[in-house]
């Protein structure tokens, strides 16, 4: 039956009445609504087996417990860590462990979203399910998106477990959003403007600063460039880019390349970053500063706006989820900065969202890259996560019209099956 309010849905409730038996635990990415609840996890069953990429279970040890190397996990105090390296069983793109006598494999793809980011193809019998993860559909510096390896999965599959984050949102071309958010950046570096880019997650950060590096490298190296801006990202953008300078291997696509031919980005002197004792460079000219949260919300970046907003000629964009002032009073048309009940100050700068409210840029697949994947993959049944079934009954409805057969959406820890 086509889907509408109506039906009557069956309801699928999880149990709590014991902790299930858990066979292995898989980490899809480390973005803290992933991962943020391994510790625990870990501390019931702390003798399961854990699938992840290195550069996760780095990232992870990297923001929990101050540890980059996990090799030297002997030297982690608390027993959750120690456990949570000692049992990780490394997978990376093409990885395949196969249960021969049970007629079982796992398989693991790039799901593009960040670095280390993979998804898992499970087949059991005759049965195959695939498991996304965030995803993007295609390729974003420096991240490969998922649509290369998905010609590695014979169709149909059983059953799609799928984000559904921005499932029902529309961003257009992903390419031709960055191409115009950096002719912006151009226009400002030929006058010398500064420019403020706040990105969420961190890993969008990451792939802004190496797609500007790059861009802003090649018109030097092409053109006699003179005009080539400095990049500058805070603190906690700069810790995840230590870790995937570390593990550069296992990035696809031309920033490992060109980390391997020993013209990194990351030890270029045009990128730096700044924190609370280093903000001197907001006294000079031609500066591109990344930074993580979007909302401007914390108090370095506070500085950083009360700088940058002041002068009209400057730029300020904000891409990914903003939650908080002054981020979110900017976004809805307020003219003005509030720090506190007594700080307040005019924004005067350029802002890019209420200018060109159609460039958007974000980490997670739309609806567009949705139905990339739906059409490779053929799914007889999908089930979205991460995100409420009241914000995905159109992306429902939109896939039950692509010819799926049946689609789940979640609620509050039930299973809304939409036949």
């Amino acid at each position: 039956n086509d889907f509408d309010n109506s039906d009557s849905p069956e309801v699928v409730q999880d149990d709590d009445s014991e902790n299930p038996k858990i066979d292995a635990i898989f980490i899809s990415h480390s973005h803290y609504d992933h991962i943020s609840g391994l510790k625990k996890l870990i501390k019931l069953y702390p003798d399961t087996p854990i699938l992840s990429s290195r550069i996760t279970i780095d990232l992870f040890l990297l923001r929990d417990s101050k540890f980059n190397k996990q090799e030297t996990y002997e030297e982690i105090e608390e027993v959750e860590y120690q456990n949570i390296v000692k049992n990780v069983i490394y997978v990376e793109n093409g990885t395949k462990i196969e249960f021969k006598d049970k007629n079982c494999f796992f398989s693991f793809f790039h799901a593009g979203h960040m670095p280390g980011a993979l998804m898992m193809l499970v087949k059991a019998n005759n049965f195959r399910l695939l498991y996304t993860g965030d995803y993007t559909y295609y390729d974003i510096t420096p991240f490969a998106g998922t649509k290369r390896f998905l010609k590695h999965i014979s169709r149909p599959i059983d059953y799609l477990l799928i984000d559904g984050t921005s499932a029902q949102e529309d961003f257009g071309n992903i390419t031709d959003q960055f191409h115009s958010l950096i002719l912006f950046l151009e226009q400002k570096a030929e006058y010398g403007d500064n420019s403020l880019i706040g990105a969420d997650p961190s890993s969008l950060a990451i792939s802004f600063m190496l797609t500007f590096w790059r861009y802003f490298r090649k018109l030097q190296l092409r053109r006699d460039y003179k005009n080539r801006p400095n990049i500058y990202v805070d603190m906690m953008v700069r810790k995840n880019i230590q870790v995937i300078n570390h593990r550069y291997e296992y990035i696809y696509g031309p920033i490992s390349r060109l980390i391997k031919d020993k013209a990194n980005p990351f030890n270029s002197i045009k990128f730096r970053w700044f924190d609370h004792s280093n903000l001197d460079f907001l006294r000079k000219k031609n500066n591109i500063i990344i930074s993580h949260p979007p909302d401007l919300s914390y108090g370095l970046i506070r500085n950083i706006i009360n700088s940058v907003g002041r002068n009209p000629h400057n730029f300020v964009f904000l891409a990914g989820s903003i939650h908080e002032p002054p981020g979110s009073d900017l976004l809805g048309g307020s003219e003005e900065i509030e720090f506190s009940e007594t700080w307040k100050m005019p924004f005067r700068a350029f802002l890019l969202n209420t200018f060109a409210p159609n460039i958007k840029i974000k980490l997670h697949a739309d609806k567009n890259q949705l139905r990339e994947m739906i059409t490779a993959l053929e799914p007889k049944k999908v089930c979205f996560f991460h995100q409420s079934a009241k914000k995905l009954v159109k992306a429902a409805e939109f896939v039950k019209e692509l010819g799926v057969e049946k689609v789940s959406l979640p609620r509050k820890r039930k299973l809304l099956i939409l036949n």
